[in-house]
């Protein structure tokens, strides 16, 4: 059987199609999802979440934001980040999903949301860095969302001292306080700064650690490990000190009368 020549609009017209399927194939296919309905204030919504959820790195609050994006939920509003924890950097993740048919109640995105916080904390016990996070309640719509330091001083190593403000004037006191403030501070940041060059923890020995003054028992009282009760009685020490009378030289009071 013969054929007839292709015209070079029939051969144009295959190549276009042929060029149309190569680009399909190369194509990467569009991630499927799961419908899920819920009712917020009285309204009924659907949504839709992808089968893959990704995270591109960055801290506590970052890694609560792409989860609320994904998911649909609400963690932020009961999200807890201590001032010690807002630096930590959590790595890149991804985490693919299986997909079901039809449309979910919200309930249902608990397991999803639950291998979120497994896949987090299994990499939070490799990496010591990394705090731990805690998801109480209805995932979808938890009661509490912590990140806790996995490295933080127990109960028992935290020490409660109070130390007398005799003979510091009641003026100084607030500078006493914040000096305590900026010092805990800057020790902290060049501890972390330190640790963080050598691949270190972050932690420093002040995580928790508090100060207040009580005027009516003329007493500071301090809270924290060893380390930090130890800086508060030196400055303590050190401003009583300067607030002492300073005692006359010997001789010193007999010039004076002679003049």
């Amino acid at each position: 059987m013969k054929f007839a020549p292709l015209t070079g609009l029939a051969l144009l017209a295959l190549c276009g199609i042929g060029a149309q399927a190569a680009e399909e194939s190369k194509a990467p296919a569009e991630p499927a999802g799961t419908t899920f309905r819920r009712t917020l204030k009285g309204a009924e919504e659907t949504f839709t979440v992808s089968s893959t959820f990704l995270f591109e790195g960055g801290g506590p609050r970052e890694f609560v934001s792409a989860i609320e994006n994904h998911y649909h939920v609400d963690w932020f509003s009961v999200l807890t980040v201590s001032e010690d924890s807002l630096g930590l950097r959590i790595p890149k993740l991804r985490l693919t999903q299986r997909t079901e048919n039809g449309i979910l109640t919200d309930a249902r995105l608990g397991p999803w949301l639950d291998e979120v916080v497994t896949l987090y904390n299994h990499v939070a016990e490799n990496d010591p860095r990394l705090d731990k996070l805690l998801v109480e309640g209805y995932l979808p719509a938890p009661s509490l969302v912590m990140f806790i330091p996995r490295t933080a001083p127990s109960p028992l190593e935290m020490k409660v001292r109070a130390f007398p403000l005799a003979g510091i004037p009641k003026e100084d006191w607030d500078k006493l306080y914040e000096e305590l403030q900026r010092a805990r501070d800057e020790a902290m940041a060049r501890i972390r700064e330190s640790r963080r060059a050598s691949g270190g923890n972050d932690r420093t020995g002040f995580e928790g650690s508090s100060a207040s003054i009580h005027p009516g028992t003329r007493l500071l009282v301090a809270c924290g490990t060893e380390v930090y009760l130890q800086m508060v009685e030196s400055f303590v020490n050190a401003l009583g000190a300067n607030h002492r009378p300073v005692p006359p030289v010997p001789g010193q009071a007999a010039e004076k009368k002679l003049m």
